[in-house]
């Protein structure tokens, strides 16, 4: 008993260090939200006035087509691959200028549609609208 005397109960929490944890968080947090938003792809909504125009019938887009079983259709051509879609895209580029019409099927897959718009944006083109083609 004589020796627990001489010893100090301890019973005060520090937060300094727990502090210093949460701050050092929060400055990565500040660098690394900024770099987050750069990432993905440019979409620009149309408005309420451009959906109330008419459409010209004479527009010139490429048809590419996302069916049911992930097969592509590029203006009604049935490709065996997507691996030259790319190249195809810009072929097409200079005789359809008004850009490109994907009708995309409900029942495929988030991969495929990617693929397409992967290829669209390494073709440079700028006008797209997605379309949902009935199943």
């Amino acid at each position: 008993m004589a020796s627990s005397k001489g010893f100090k109960r301890f019973d005060e929490i520090n937060i300094t260090p727990l502090t210093d944890i949460f701050l050092v968080l929060l400055i990565i947090m500040m660098v690394v939200a900024p770099m987050l938003n750069s990432q993905g792809l440019n979409i620009s909504l149309p408005s309420l006035s451009d959906s109330l125009q008419t459409p010209e019938k004479d527009q010139k887009v490429i048809e590419v087509d996302i069916l049911a079983n992930n097969q592509i259709k590029l203006n009604d051509e049935l490709l065996p691959s997507s691996d030259d879609l790319t190249q195809r895209l810009l072929a097409l580029k200079t005789a359809f200028p008004d850009g490109v019409v994907l009708n995309l099927s409900p029942l495929a897959l988030h991969a495929t549609s990617m693929k397409v718009l992967d290829a669209v944006e390494g073709a440079k083109i700028s006008s797209l609208s997605i379309v949902e083609a009935s199943s």
